[in-house]
């Protein structure tokens, strides 16, 4: 007969992670808002940040929330934890990757990790800001926030980074248009301000 006894250590970290997912999920529904097709936009016609051009097949206009979130749950959340952890990264550069793409968020931390580096005079990490993530950054990352000082630093930066995309600065993935920013800017500016929590 299967054992069925209640793990009282891992059973209520894992709810309280399934929580603040759920939790996250509700956050970005807030920050994308309903169906838009805005020409400036570059994914086209967008409906809870779920777009027709990253979703061709779907049928934007009609997607449900639910729906919506499953699509973050399924292509979105389990690479942000496998590279970030079940942490409050995992949910600010899944947020990041949502809005600008994955290798936008990827660049924003890398670009974030070498100037921490450089700050604090932390030997080995000089990433290539390619926005292509791999062990090279995973292990700066880790190495980084194994120091809590580090770590808030970390996120501040971070932050710091998405508002100079955000405002046009050039980056080696994409930079956006003066017009997306007279456009988006202000909205864009509210979402930077999010830390993966709350």
């Amino acid at each position: 007969m299967a054992d069925n006894t209640y793990n009282e250590t891992v059973e209520p970290e894992k709810m309280e992670w399934a929580y603040k997912k759920e939790e996250f999920l509700d956050t970005v529904i807030k920050h994308e808002g309903g169906y838009v097709d805005n020409p400036l936009d570059p994914g086209g016609e967008t409906k809870y940040g779920i777009s027709k051009k990253q979703y061709p097949k779907l049928d934007i206009k009609n997607l449900d929330i639910e729906s919506a979130k499953e699509i973050y749950r399924k292509d979105f959340l389990p690479s942000a934890e496998t590279n970030y952890g079940k942490n409050e990264f995992a949910f600010k550069m899944a947020d990041i990757g949502i809005n600008a793409g994955p290798r936008m968020a990827t660049e924003i931390m890398q670009r974030s990790l070498n100037t921490l580096a450089r700050w604090n005079s932390i030997e080995g990490i000089d990433l290539d800001e390619d926005g292509l993530m791999g062990a090279g950054t995973r292990k700066a990352y880790n190495k980084v926030v194994s120091n809590p000082d580090n770590k808030k630093q970390l996120m501040t930066l971070v932050v710091s980074n998405q508002n100079r995309y955000y405002a046009g600065e050039e980056f080696n993935t994409k930079t956006i248009s003066k017009e997306q920013v007279a456009e988006f800017g202000k909205g864009w500016k509210e979402r930077a301000s999010y830390k993966g929590e709350g």
